[in-house]
């Protein structure tokens, strides 16, 4: 039963990265046909190309950088939502790391990560914050931890970052309402975390060092 559980829930991921990624190359497809310049065409293709390799746990980042680059002198804030890290470790590598520092040198606000199905740590670095996993917020039956990342934004960038606890469990995703139930969850991403406080409110702050 165990075996045949594991086969099933392999099966579902597999699902949906195929999903995923038929969605991705979709909207980078029609993306570049949008463009109707040379120039334009040559800067559609390298987000393409950015697109298509973020499946890959080691890239290239040089096309990353020039997009997030070009992308920041466009927005006031810019958010890079990256697929990466190992699946079902909560330990975020050491590759997420030093990509999430460059994307962030590169002129992204803030980088957010997906892929690894949990939730993994956050990290302030000198130029902004790393969330390196939000997890699953609604995958399948597993009992996990999830949740909603909020983002105070204000003329000055980041006022206040800030995590609504949720738990998914029997193919449901529900908030935790109890003041200790919320604690606990908190108190799970702290540990997660290497220099982050979470107060009672969910509100996230950087821990002076």
């Amino acid at each position: 039963m165990r075996a045949m559980r594991r086969r099933k829930v392999r099966r579902q991921r597999m699902i949906v990265a195929a999903v995923f990624a038929l969605l991705v190359l979709l909207i980078s497809v029609l993306a570049v046909r949008a463009y109707q310049s040379a120039q334009d065409r040559k800067r559609a293709e390298a987000v393409r190309s950015a697109l298509a390799v973020c499946f890959e746990e080691t890239v290239n980042t040089a096309e990353f950088n020039q997009v997030i680059s070009e992308a920041s002198k466009e927005c006031d804030y810019l958010i890079a939502y990256i697929h990466w890290g190992p699946e079902d470790e909560e330990q975020y590598a050491d590759y997420q790391t030093e990509e999430g520092k460059e994307f962030l040198a590169s002129g992204a606000d803030i980088v957010v990560g997906g892929h690894p199905h949990v939730l993994e740590g956050i990290e302030y670095t000198d130029d902004g914050p790393i969330v390196y996993s939000m997890g699953d917020f609604w995958f399948n039956d597993e009992t996990k931890y999830t949740g909603l990342l909020n983002l105070k934004i204000d003329a000055d960038g980041l006022d206040e970052m800030s995590f609504t606890p949720c738990q998914q469990r029997d193919y449901t995703t529900q908030y935790l309402e109890g003041k200790e139930e919320q604690r606990e969850m908190f108190d799970f991403l702290e540990g997660l975390s290497p220099n982050i406080s979470i107060d009672d409110n969910g509100v996230i702050t950087k821990v002076q060092e």
